[in-house]
């Protein structure tokens, strides 16, 4: 078996097992066995129980932070690359699978601090980042007016999750996918509101920059 088909297997039985069971219950060679490998094999690819899941959370933020990041395309429309990102992120942090991710995170993290650093620091940190550096070149471009682009990044977002999660998190109702376009319109107007500059003053300003 190739080394890749090898280890996307471990993945998955580990992906399995842990989201299902806990990452704390679940032992490697209860990995090993889902996946029909040796336990020697998972350590030769992973390196260890803390190594696998790394691996398991990096496989799991990469497409959807790439996902999230190529809403941001930068190209003069802030409106609709805002828009774009917001049902992108919304949309996925409200699913099953997201849910499933955020439990083991809340469930586990107090004991298993690695866990929790590692998810943070592959998908929401990400995430964070590819948004503040997106605003402040709007910013730049004079299509945005902020002080701090990752408090403007954090408000945006904080605006979009609102208690939606926390809700979902707590089983209650969940919003239809008609409620979720609403809400992210919503936080685009409000934003814009606040950050947005003047259509008019910035047509200005690039008249201005043009005669001098």
């Amino acid at each position: 078996m190739p080394p890749t088909e090898t280890r996307d297997r471990i993945l998955d039985a580990a992906t399995e097992l842990f989201l299902g069971q806990g990452y704390g219950t679940t032992s490697l060679d209860q990995v090993a066995a889902k996946a029909g490998v040796t336990k020697p094999t998972v350590y030769s690819h992973f390196g260890s129980k803390d190594g696998l899941l790394e691996a398991m959370i990096a496989r799991h933020t990469d497409s959807r932070v790439d996902h999230f990041a190529s809403r941001l395309q930068g190209d003069g429309d802030t409106e609709s690359d805002l828009m774009h990102f917001a049902h992108a992120f919304l949309t996925t942090v409200m699913s099953d699978e997201a849910r499933a991710w955020q439990r083991l995170c809340t469930a586990e993290s107090d004991r298993y601090p690695a866990l929790g650093a590692a998810f943070y620091s592959s998908g929401p940190k990400r995430v964070f980042s590819f948004l503040s550096d997106y605003l402040l070149r709007e910013k730049r471009a004079r299509r945005l007016q902020f002080t701090n682009a990752e408090r403007a990044a954090e408000q945006f977002l904080g605006m979009l999750v609102g208690l939606d999660l926390l809700r979902s998190m707590l089983g209650q109702s969940r919003s239809s996918s008609t409620e979720l376009k609403k809400r992210c319109r919503a936080t685009v107007t409000v934003f814009l509101r606040a950050y947005g500059v003047d259509v008019a003053t910035a047509r200005s300003r690039q008249e201005s920059q043009s005669r001098s």
